[in-house]
């Protein structure tokens, strides 16, 4: 891949979002279709991916202090900016959200989960990613649909007229919500009770707007079928002050964190530096020790803010506020104590970024394994073995024992524990940098390690789908009885 392209990959994997994506997705396919519609709807009908239900289900939504994909959409209703697309829910105002709330409590919002088909050995992008919003007024129906990617406009319709078709939408056509009586169950068009009132620097990236999804994803593709260690050769070569739009995205999700460490609604990042910092040892490069602990702590605080449903602008990576939160805090706050200088941390972030698209674009948008735990941490453990001078080898090493550690650790939907796990994860993925640099990994063929780092990848895709497929479904069914469970706060 050309260095120009690279580069051009990277800054369309930056997208600014307020608040988890999948609520953002849901209310951005809400406002599109109102703005078609030209009114308020009677009624709303959503069909939505697991994946996509999974992630929207417990998350909190900026400024309402509640949770619910209801209330996501109620918010596409009144939220009159479908422009802004993921960052639709930041400027949304108290009169809006009360006017949110209203139409909710109406009972004007059905939520379906579409269940892969058992027969699919494999899930498709689009079937991982798709939201469909159906706007009902007593003359007209406007239908929306977004999949495969969280800004991809695949159709929208208005009384059974195209107003746009993307082309590719024909040949991926979604399945039904499954009709046939003898395929109810297995579909499981799932309809849950609403238990949402559950408390809970920005800059352009100049973008071309021409560089349509489909040119995406034939650079995600072809960066797979490139060498890891020629892609790092590459972006080494890139003059370094390319990459200072990555120092801007670090610090917009480094702001997050102290929003999270300042916030009297946090606890988590909080309670991680009431523990305290490692002190400096008396050599000059700090331990891997105090290192990691500000990655843990700064990841945490920002993770924490986003899922609590601070009003924090963050600048996703992939798709995902927390991988962005992950790859980029997680290099900034290590080079927090390892002061390496501005071109190697800029250098340091890119590896980080690159890394983390890499994998994800074998693993897919949405997985069942957690995204941070195995992508952007395998971003962060290559980052930081640059700042700490390592080679290529030792980012190879510093990946695999990342992933033959973390490959099972699940993504049970976007909630709270998510700042955990990817606190925990990062701050992993920073020691075994400090390892791998002295000599120490899982070695070559070990569990799911390949003998080069493109099996490790393609083995992780594997182990992912189809191999958890099934796990993905139960994650739903134990969601679901959660939100039934007598025990829940009312």
């Amino acid at each position: 891949m050309t260095k120009e392209n690279l580069i051009k990959l990277i800054k369309h994997e930056l997208t600014r979002t307020t608040g988890c994506t999948d609520p953002g997705v849901i209310c951005y396919a809400v406002a599109l279709g109102k703005k078609y519609l030209d009114k308020i709807p009677d009624k709303i009908e959503l069909n939505m991916s697991l994946n996509i239900f999974k992630n929207a289900l417990n998350v909190g939504i900026p400024g309402t202090g509640e949770i619910g994909i209801e209330l996501a959409a109620a918010l596409g209703v009144f939220s009159n900016n479908s422009d802004a697309k993921l960052s639709i829910l930041e400027g949304v105002s108290q009169e809006q959200i009360q006017a949110a709330k209203k139409y909710r409590s109406e009972g004007k919002i059905t939520v379906k989960c579409i269940i892969p088909d058992d027969q699919k050995a494999i899930i498709s992008p689009q079937d991982l990613l798709y939201v469909e919003a159906n706007l009902f007024s007593d003359k007209d129906r406007v239908k929306v649909v977004i999949h495969s990617d969280y800004t991809n406009v695949a159709l929208i319709e208005k009384n059974n007229t195209i107003i746009f078709k993307q082309d590719s939408l024909a040949e991926n056509k979604h399945p039904s919500l499954c009709e046939s009586e003898n395929k109810k169950m297995e579909n499981k068009n799932v309809q849950y009770k609403n238990n949402s009132s559950k408390d809970t620097g920005y800059f352009s990236l100049n973008i071309d707007e021409d560089f349509d999804e489909s040119s995406i994803n034939n650079l995600r593709n072809s960066l797979k079928k490139d060498r890891f260690e020629d892609i790092i050769k590459s972006i080494l070569e890139i003059e370094e002050t390319s990459f200072k739009f990555l120092f801007d995205a670090a610090k917009t999700n480094f702001e997050a964190a102290i929003s999270g460490l300042d916030s009297k609604n946090t606890r988590f990042g909080k309670s991680l530096s009431d523990i305290g910092f490692c002190s400096k040892s008396d050599e000059l490069r700090p331990t891997a020790c105090c290192a990691a602990r500000s990655v843990e702590t700064y990841t945490a605080a920002a993770g924490e803010a986003r899922m609590l449903g601070l009003p924090v602008p963050i600048m996703a990576l992939t798709g995902s506020g927390n991988q962005g939160i992950t790859a980029l805090v997680g290099v900034y706050s290590a080079n927090r104590r390892i002061d390496a200088s501005e071109n190697v941390l800029l250098q340091a972030l890119a590896i980080s970024a690159i890394t983390t698209i890499l994998v994800k674009s074998y693993l897919g948008r949405l997985t069942t394994i957690c995204g941070c735990a195995v992508a952007a941490s395998t971003g962060v453990a290559a980052g930081v073995v640059h700042l700490l001078g390592g080679r290529t080898k030792e980012m190879v090493d510093a990946i695999n024992s990342v992933i033959g550690t973390f490959a099972g650790l699940i993504c049970d939907g976007a909630k709270l524990s998510c700042a955990y796990k990817l606190s925990a994860t990062a701050s992993a993925a920073t020691e075994y940098a400090y390892l791998a640099v002295n000599g120490t990994s899982i070695p070559a063929g070990d569990g799911i390690v390949g003998y080069t780092i493109d099996e490790t990848f393609a083995n992780l895709a594997y182990l992912n789908n189809p191999g958890m497929v099934e796990t993905d479904k139960k994650i739903v069914d134990i969601l679901l009885k959660n939100t039934e469970s007598t025990h829940r706060n009312p």
